[in-house]
């Protein structure tokens, strides 16, 4: 079983390390173990009433309350709560609990209620979007696995496909095109698809390879389709230099095509860009420069 620092809590849960050690003191919500040398440690279990704590605290339950719950009891308020989540924080650690137990079904609900409630576009950048950033989070601590990853990309991509699908496709609204493709080694596509989408709900065309390419590939189709815009994304933990590498190397082999590039990663860092080179995961001026395409 995984073993947690009081470190790896706060950044799981949101709750800063000096407040569960008061929580600790004062309610006893979770005991820590310690090791020979006398250092905490956290198991699973600890991890996953911790959030659980956290979403009914944020939904105005008071800790003292909280820690005279039963875990029945505690279940039951959340089933409570989750029926009413509306905030995109709050529906994002509803997912993290059900994603640890691998429950599909609930997964569903929450992400229905979301689209509902919010639509899909603002459900992918404020809920969908900083989910996946929890998620990349907690594999790197070490609290989910590799097969945790798969499922909940699994459904996340079936999410954005169907929403694809369910457009109505209008090609009356301007003949700009798009060629939309990942990276070498860029295995994550969530982003790319997520673009398709906004691209193909205002109309305009797109050439979806979605696998990873080499750049000779990309000339290839650029030389038979002639796009006016390439547009590719960053989701995995490619090392700066490695980005702005390629940015160079793709800027000056199309130097009057506008490029864009959506740097998803987590750990995102500010880097150089070619003058024909612009941050497509600004979503506002992605947009905006959109709307003006149309308008042309």
């Amino acid at each position: 079983m995984s073993t947690y620092s009081i470190k790896d809590l706060e950044k799981a849960s949101g709750i800063k390390a000096h407040t569960i050690r008061i929580w600790e003191k004062r309610y006893g919500i979770i005991v820590p173990e310690r090791t020979e040398t006398n250092i905490r440690y956290y198991s699973e279990d600890d991890l996953k009433k911790l959030l659980n704590i956290s979403i009914l605290n944020r939904h105005g339950y008071r800790i003292s309350a909280i820690a005279k719950l039963t875990e029945k009891e505690v279940r039951e308020k959340i089933i409570e709560v989750e029926q009413s989540i509306s905030d995109p924080e709050k529906t994002t650690e509803a997912l993290v609990i059900a994603m640890m137990d691998l429950d599909e079904e609930k997964l569903d609900k929450i992400f229905n209620r979301a689209l509902l409630k919010h639509g899909f576009t603002d459900t992918f950048l404020n809920v969908i979007y900083p989910f996946y950033k929890k998620v990349r989070l907690l594999w790197q601590i070490g609290t989910i696995t590799l097969a945790h990853q798969h499922f909940i990309f699994s459904i996340l991509k079936r999410k954005i496909i169907v929403g694809i699908d369910n457009i109505d496709v209008r090609k009356d609204f301007t003949n700009k095109n798009f060629l939309l493709f990942l990276p070498e080694k860029e295995t994550l596509d969530l982003c790319l698809l997520f673009y398709y989408y906004i691209l193909k709900r205002k109309g305009f065309s797109v050439i979806y390879v979605g696998a990873p390419i080499s750049l000779s590939e990309v000339h290839k189709i650029v030389e038979k389709y002639n796009p006016d815009y390439l547009l590719t994304s960053f989701m995995s933990a490619f090392a700066l230099s490695e980005i702005e590498k390629y940015a160079k190397e793709i800027a000056h082999k199309y130097e009057d095509k506008k490029i864009f590039i959506a740097d998803m990663r987590i750990n995102y860092q500010k880097y150089n860009k070619p003058i024909n080179v612009f941050r497509a995961e600004i979503f506002e001026d992605f947009r905006d420069f959109l709307n003006e395409q149309l308008s042309l």
